[in-house]
């Protein structure tokens, strides 16, 4: 079970999942490059098919439903990216799956929905370091509902399912936690190196010196043609008209305490304000987005 290597050319630890995904559909139809867009394009089915089942169950609205699934079908970063072919098409799909097996599991008090949504999780977070943002998004989402909610705590249904979650996901992510281990310093080069030199800049002028990032990161999503829209020249990274929709929906989910939604939305623009706006590390949050929105 090979859950990581480390690429002497990009100096990174790249994750393994992809890769084994792809290889499935080669053997069955064939090594070219149809097939292989193919597989991408499944891929993105199943974000766009989750991501709708999803918003159907939170909110049994037929209207509702039917809107998020044109949202989605018509985001640009969404469809187009996933054909840039690289071990990030598959986080979005694997977490949208292990989003809508949690939500379920805590709805029908299910033991099996709750250990396939884990081992979901353990899969998108061995597909990418995006992964890895889904399950600090949960980890975070869980420490507020300590804070802010803790009646759903108290039910013991509840505990159990969250335990049962917590066990599964470790033993289905062993393989990955035991090349961290072995290979900790290999696997954290890359982010280590993205945050030493923001906070090194930071510290060197405060707030002044960290501007060049905000500006990034303004032009990134306001501006058609940003250096970081590698796959979505002359096109905005969220649709304008989409902010009616995505920011009072973000709003909402955090009323009624769905900080789930509203860490996946913002943790990957954080990371991207950071690290370097780009359109693949935003990638994740479309479905979240999408989900905000149908609050609205």
């Amino acid at each position: 079970f090979q859950a990581a290597f480390f690429d002497q050319v990009g100096q990174i630890s790249r994750e393994v999942v992809f890769h084994y995904y792809i290889t499935l559909f080669f053997k069955l139809f064939g090594y070219n490059l149809l097939v292989f867009n193919i597989s991408l394009l499944v891929l993105g089915s199943i974000t766009v098919f989750f991501t709708t089942f999803l918003v159907h169950r939170l909110f049994k609205n037929i209207l509702v439903t039917l809107t998020s699934a044109l949202i989605i079908n018509f985001f640009p970063l969404h469809y187009m990216h996933i054909f840039m072919g690289h071990r990030y098409a598959i986080v979005a799909p694997l977490m949208v799956v292990s989003l809508y097996f949690l939500y379920s599991s805590f709805r029908k008090k299910s033991f099996l929905r709750a250990i396939l949504s884990a081992f979901f999780a353990a899969l998108c977070w061995g597909s990418g370091v995006m992964g890895k943002q889904y399950i600090l998004g949960l980890g975070l989402s869980l420490l507020a509902l300590i804070i802010f909610d803790r009646r759903l705590l108290k039910i013991k249904e509840n505990i159990s399912i969250s335990l049962v979650w917590i066990i599964a996901f470790v033993i289905s992510a062993t393989p990955l936690l035991a090349y961290i281990v072995f290979n900790y310093d290999l696997y954290v080069i890359r982010e280590r190196g993205l945050l030493s030199e923001f906070f090194s800049v930071y510290r060197s002028g405060g707030l002044l010196a960290i501007k060049p990032y905000i500006v990034q990161i303004m032009e990134f999503f306001f501006t058609k043609n940003a250096p970081g829209h590698q796959f979505l020249p002359e096109f905005y990274i969220i649709p304008p008209f989409y902010y009616l929709l995505l920011i009072p929906g973000l709003w909402l989910a955090l009323k009624k305490k769905r900080f789930e939604i509203i860490f996946i939305s913002l943790i990957p623009v954080l990371v991207a304000f950071v690290s370097g706006p780009f359109d693949f590390r935003v990638l994740m949050a479309v479905p979240a987005w999408v989900v905000g929105m149908a609050f609205t």
